[in-house]
């Protein structure tokens, strides 16, 4: 069996079983898309400050997390205290109380429930998933509704809470898309229901960040239809435009508020791609009305003017350039004016603002790093390498860069310089958990299994999950080591990790003389 080919920061390959048992247990010194929600950076320095041998002392550690309802922090701290004293009962008896818990709802029947105030959450996932879909779509709503004025609630207008359905597996979420009769969109990770009220999701551990950005793209359409009433429509790019500016928002766990107006770098990356061969037709993309001819450069375009009428500064002052005019323009197209008149109207000419516009796509903002993820999003491996390895030289202590790199090279099949990158990033980041299983994987790549099993087992000593556990049982067959091989495995299905790539790996473990 080939081990898990590495992938891109987005559109990781990693075998499905394996990413759905452990999506939420990721190594805590991750990047913001990829760490657990609610991760606390008080629990990493906590654990960075605590001897991994001091067993009562990861038992405290574990006790401290379960307080602030850090719940894969709980289970990490859990594991880490077995580690150091494998006869801990209270912890054992702690982590098991969890595992039968998550079991009890991991059927996509029984999902985890979380109500608040105008939505309710449900998802088979797990239970910090489940607070922090709840945590981001709260405040998302909050946010909303402050930015363009909207005074009715989901209850006052259609008479029922806001769903919000998250599905661990794909398997589930089509089961339900089709028990449900719901429409997948442009995205097929999720939608949203008009009929039913609810967004629907598959939590992909493949591409978490996909997850997100369809979370708050899908939420915004369903948030303007709660705002305009089911009769009346916002011109296309202005719908789909507010979707992707909102869509890379994410949440502030500390401040319970949402991040919005980041940079999308792979939306600039096709706007100025498009400007550059064919400069954009601004009186074109406002008057564009045809869902079925709106394309990938149009939803990047529209992204973009939309970035601009909200975030874009006067000369000289911090204050928006255009945000007040484009809130007067949104209530007036709400309101059912000419899309076009009141464009003018609010704005000003259309040729003067196109001037501007395509000023704005090609003067924002960008660094290699963004260019280099964007590229490994859109599966260009080779031009994000050359951009990542750029961006290092120029920025050597960026952990989180190195370790994107290492998985770009990974990809070209560049197994040393994968090796290379993800050694920097343990360097400057020791707690990544995911960067020592790269790691292993790359050197039995390159044929040195017994260095591997060294790295696969600092792996699980920083975070005892089911990923860290799979890459060790990996590295012990490539090692020859049948019995240490099972061992990790069955390490693996005490965490609840038993789908069929683990199964695809023990029968070649089993197979072993």
């Amino acid at each position: 069996m080939s081990p898990p080919s590495r992938g891109s920061a987005r559109h990781r390959k990693l075998p499905l079983c394996i990413l759905v048992a452990a999506a939420a247990l990721v190594a805590a010194s991750s990047s913001l898309e990829a760490t657990p929600p609610r991760t606390s950076a008080e629990y990493r320095r906590r654990r960075a400050g605590i001897d991994h041998t001091n067993a009562d002392a990861l038992w405290r550690l574990a006790r401290w997390s379960n307080k602030r309802d850090l719940y894969e922090e709980e289970k990490e701290a859990l594991g880490l205290t077995l580690m150091a004293d494998p006869g801990h009962s209270r912890a054992r008896e702690a982590l098991q109380e969890i595992l039968n818990q998550e079991a009890a709802h991991r059927d996509w029947r029984t999902p985890w429930r979380r109500e608040a105030n105008f939505v309710y959450v449900e998802t088979n996932t797990t239970r910090a998933r489940l607070h922090h879909f709840c945590d981001s779509v709260t405040a998302f709503y909050k946010r909303f509704g402050r930015i363009f004025s909207i005074r009715t609630t989901p209850l006052r207008a259609w008479g029922r809470k806001i769903g919000v359905k998250v599905f661990r597996t794909r398997e589930d979420f089509v089961r339900y898309q089709q028990k449900s009769g719901g429409q997948l969109g442009e995205s097929t990770v999720g939608y949203y229901s008009l009929t039913h009220k609810e967004l629907v999701l598959f939590d992909d551990p493949d591409n978490p960040e996909e997850t997100l950005d369809t979370l708050f793209h899908e939420g915004t359409h369903l948030f303007v239809n709660l705002a305009l009433g089911d009769d009346r429509y916002l011109p296309l790019w202005l719908d789909e435009g507010l979707a992707e500016y909102f869509g890379p928002s994410r949440l502030d766990s500390d401040r319970l508020d949402i991040d919005y107006g980041r940079p999308s770098p792979e939306r600039l990356r096709t706007s100025r791609e498009v400007l550059a061969a064919q400069p954009p037709s601004l009186a074109s993309l406002i008057s564009h009305s045809d869902p079925e001819t709106f394309e990938a450069h149009h939803y990047a375009l529209s992204w973009s003017l939309v970035h601009m009428l909200i975030e874009k500064r006067a000369e000289g002052s911090d204050d928006p350039a255009h945000r007040q005019a484009f809130l007067a323009y949104f209530g007036d197209v709400a309101g059912g004016a000419d899309p076009r008149a009141s464009f003018v109207r609010r704005f000003g000419p259309v040729k003067a603002m196109q001037q501007e516009w395509w000023r704005y796509i090609e003067k924002f903002p960008r660094s290699l790093r963004d260019d280099g993820l964007a590229l490994l999003r859109r599966g260009d491996t080779a031009a994000a390498a050359e951009l990542l390895e750029r961006h290092c030289r120029e920025n050597p202590e960026d952990a989180e860069a190195h370790y994107h790199l290492g998985d770009a090279d990974y990809e070209l099949d560049r197994f040393e310089e994968a090796a290379t990158a993800y050694r920097t990033s343990i360097r400057l980041a020791p707690d990544n958990a995911e960067a020592h299983g790269s790691l292993a994987l790359a050197l039995c790549k390159l044929g040195k299994t017994r260095e591997a099993v060294r790295r696969a087992k600092r792996g699980v000593t920083v975070s005892p999950n089911p990923r860290s556990y799979y890459y060790l049982a990996f590295c012990h067959k490539e090692n020859g080591n049948k019995a240490d091989a099972l061992r990790a495995l069955e390490a693996a299905a005490r965490l609840g990790s038993q789908g069929p790539v683990f199964k695809s790996l023990r029968r070649n473990i089993e197979a072993m003389r």
